[in-house]
């Protein structure tokens, strides 16, 4: 897979720029895969158009997301409404790069949205092994821990994972290694170790990979605070 940076040029709801670094050879089109992830509490179901066309099957509720589609390198036209709308809630223009899996996330509030786009950039991970990565998509939650629970003891994983920021999004994007298992995932408020979310019972398997995130709104009876774990 050729390795590339997505990074974000300008936030504004009406008109985010993501742009891509290619390695593509010069006047070589090639083609990549694209998932969009929708992380906001409460947004949708949503359709999101491509270039003019539908790519999110009958609406995209969340916490969801699409599997991996083709799409072509270079500049695309992205468009995000009420299912059956025809007023943009956002619209965005995505640089993709080929040969690589990319995703694009969105999070926040429905008031507040904001997104950002990342390469899932992994190989396949040893017999035994499988592949994970954790961001924080909840918004107003603290700094937060995630680790694995067995009895008493808390395992972290990813400790002090602020809420997630376009500018740390490829950092946060890397994936490591653990082992392939069942695992109860608990979510705790750094510092504190105060629990607030647990997932438990879930299976992850050899040569998979995963991405982790934090979802939801503290105290919120209609998006809860949770875990959603995509296999990619």
């Amino acid at each position: 897979m050729k390795k590339s940076a997505l990074y974000l040029v300008g936030v504004m709801m009406m008109g985010l720029v993501v742009v891509a670094g290619s390695c593509s050879k010069k006047n070589d089109v090639g083609s990549g895969l694209l998932m969009i992830v929708n992380a906001s509490p409460a947004f949708g179901p949503l359709d999101v158009n491509i270039d003019s066309k539908l790519v999110s099957g009958s609406g995209l509720a969340s916490p969801g997301n699409t599997a991996y589609a083709p799409i072509l390198e270079g500049s695309h036209q992205v468009r995000v409404l009420n299912v059956g709308g025809t007023t943009n809630l956002v619209s965005l223009t995505l640089t993709t790069v080929a040969n690589a899996n990319q995703s694009l996330y969105f999070y926040d509030r429905p008031s507040s949205i904001q997104q950002f786009a990342v390469e899932d950039n992994y190989s396949t991970p040893t017999a035994g092994q499988c592949n994970i990565r954790f961001f924080n998509l909840a918004p107003s939650t603290p700094q937060l821990d995630l680790g694995t629970v067995s009895g008493a003891t808390f395992t972290p994983l990813y400790t002090s994972r602020g809420f997630e920021v376009s500018t740390n999004a490829a950092t946060n994007a890397v994936f490591t290694s653990i082992a392939a298992g069942t695992y109860n995932f608990d979510m705790r408020v750094s510092g504190t170790g105060a629990s607030i979310a647990t997932s438990n019972n879930v299976v992850l398997q050899s040569g998979k990979t995963y991405t982790i995130y934090a979802r939801g709104v503290s105290g919120s009876l209609v998006s809860p605070l949770g875990l959603t774990v995509i296999e990619h």
